[in-house]
């Protein structure tokens, strides 16, 4: 046989050539979601800081303040209802709010607007509260995370425990059940 015949085998000239550029695509696409293997890179710093206060108003109306929810763990979930990681972690949420009821608030946090948000709220069956806000506005740290979903985990005197990427419920339920911060909590990080 020939050494230069192609076998019936051998893949077509152009998929040597795009299997590179199909790799390169994927990886930038889950880089716009989340680039940072599980944890927020220097939003860790804010780990043990009091959560700066905000307001805002849930999909269902409801006026709230994070100030107003200490005594109860506290979920920021920044998400959107584009982001792959951002869906694949919704059934846990629900999960996790299902079987904690009043003792957790998980907020879903997304900048796009309530006429996106609420079908795909009603379509998924989320049972936490949701929010259509440009957090750009709101006070750092809220406002400096660089890919989603970013989830603050706050303990019930307000302080933030955690900051991490796309969680589990598995991770989430072991997250929540540290004990709450000791002490002074940190001064927030200056930038």
């Amino acid at each position: 046989m020939d050494s230069k015949a192609k076998s019936t085998t051998d893949p077509p000239w152009f998929a040597n050539r795009l299997a590179p550029v199909g790799l390169v695509a994927v990886l930038v696409f889950f880089g716009a979601c989340w680039g940072g293997g599980g944890t927020a890179g220097s939003l860790q710093e804010w780990e043990g800081v009091l959560a700066p206060d905000v307001a805002f108003t849930t999909l269902d109306g409801r006026e709230m303040r994070l100030s107003e929810m200490r005594g109860r763990r506290v979920v920021l979930n920044f998400w959107a209802t584009w982001c792959g990681p951002c869906r694949r972690e919704i059934p846990d949420l629900i999960a996790v709010a299902r079987r904690s009821g009043e003792e957790l608030v998980i907020l879903g946090i997304s900048d796009e607007p309530p006429e996106t948000l609420q079908p795909f709220v009603e379509q998924q069956g989320i049972n936490y509260a949701v929010v259509s806000a440009d957090s750009s506005g709101w006070p750092s740290p809220y406002r400096d995370f660089r890919y989603i979903p970013t989830n603050f985990i706050l303990d019930r005197q307000g302080v933030i425990q955690y900051v991490r990427g796309p969680v589990s419920a598995r991770t989430l339920d072991k997250l929540l059940r540290t004990p709450d911060h000791r002490g002074t909590p940190k001064a927030a990080p200056t930038r």
